[in-house]
């Protein structure tokens, strides 16, 4: 972790190549959730999350979430959930394909972070979350469900739970 901390400082300095340096890093080095979610959240994330890098944040999130490696299916909904922290909005098109593309793998790692994203996502457009939940709730695992909808109202989290 401390060499994550290290990385932030230069930022300012990263290219393109620093997605594909990161997805080896994942693919070959990786072995715990801590490493893939903080690195994420502190560098690959906010990277993506600039304007000018739009495609290649939908490109990237797009072919992760099709790798066979855990730590790289999940840091593709790490990056989008992080995209959708910074952005306080996100693309209902990439968010249907990457939860579709993910919601029957059996992993637990990718089921809490696909309910994380999902949660995240609820507080910016939760007549979304919640309409895409209730057409969907029977494909989700009760686990990925509750947190999925732990940002809706309650009234809202007691009808997608309930039904």
């Amino acid at each position: 972790m401390a060499a994550i901390g290290f990385l932030t400082r230069f930022k300012k300095l990263f290219n393109d190549s620093i997605v594909i340096l990161y997805k080896k890093a994942l693919s070959n080095h990786c072995n715990t959730w801590a490493f893939c979610d903080s690195s994420m959240i502190k560098i690959i994330g906010p990277y993506l999350a600039k304007k000018q890098k739009s495609n290649l944040a939908k490109s990237t999130i797009k072919e992760w979430s099709c790798s066979s490696e855990l730590w790289v299916k999940r840091a593709s909904l790490v990056i989008f959930l992080k995209r959708v922290m910074i952005k306080k909005d996100f693309d209902e098109k990439l968010f249907y394909n990457l939860t579709e593309r993910l919601i029957d793998d059996d992993e637990d790692y990718i089921k809490k972070a696909l309910g994380w994203m999902i949660k995240t996502c609820s507080k910016n457009k939760p007549n979304f979350i919640f309409q895409y939940l209730m057409e969907n709730r029977d494909k989700f695992d009760r686990s990925t469900l509750r947190t999925s909808c732990e940002k809706l109202n309650d009234d809202l989290k007691q009808d997608v739970l309930n039904s």
